[in-house]
């Protein structure tokens, strides 16, 4: 729609330029110069001015047709100026797009890895618990300190343990 109506804006832009260019304003009147004709209120007047008259005239109409030439490039290299501007701000903002996009893929990179630390150092403590609390358990086992209730209550402590490291180790390798 928008191209509809400038296309038809540039068509009668052009028709009126183009009416308008063979009018030449000589002495306070109005000529109208079609070909080598040169008419004064619709009447042939070429036979009635003189030679330095209707070469005037003529340069009238070259120079205003000139200038006419001239606004018309000049629209042209503005128009296409703001097309370029358009296009650098249409970059502009792809670029802060992706600029936005890898820093939200950093951030979730960075989280990441601050869940695997998470992890590994969760597995490391939990390992450790359960090599001292073995170790303990295997002490008081040796010295027969362990009535069979404890003995029970220390083997599902050490077994819990290990389901929370192996849970871990399956958590770690998702990473």
């Amino acid at each position: 729609m928008k191209n509809l109506k400038r296309v038809l804006f540039a068509f009668i832009f052009l028709f009126a330029v183009i009416v308008n260019a063979q009018k030449v304003e000589y002495n306070g009147k109005t000529y109208k110069v079609k070909g080598k004709v040169i008419l004064l209120d619709g009447q042939d007047v070429t036979a009635a001015l003189t030679k330095t008259q209707q070469e005037e005239i003529n340069d009238l109409l070259q120079t205003s047709l000139a200038k006419l030439a001239e606004e018309k490039r000049v629209k042209k290299i503005e128009k296409e100026k703001e097309k370029k501007e358009k296009n650098i701000e249409k970059k502009e903002k792809e670029a802060e797009k992706k600029v936005k996009k890898a820093e939200k893929k950093q951030k979730k990179a960075e989280k990441e890895l601050e869940k695997r630390e998470k992890a590994e150092k969760n597995l490391e403590k939990t390992s450790k618990k359960y090599a001292k609390n073995l170790k303990k358990f295997e002490k008081l086992k040796y010295k027969g300190k362990l009535s069979p209730e404890d003995e029970d209550k220390w083997v599902k402590k050490l077994k819990k343990t290990q389901e929370r490291i192996a849970k871990l180790k399956i958590k770690l390798s998702k990473f």
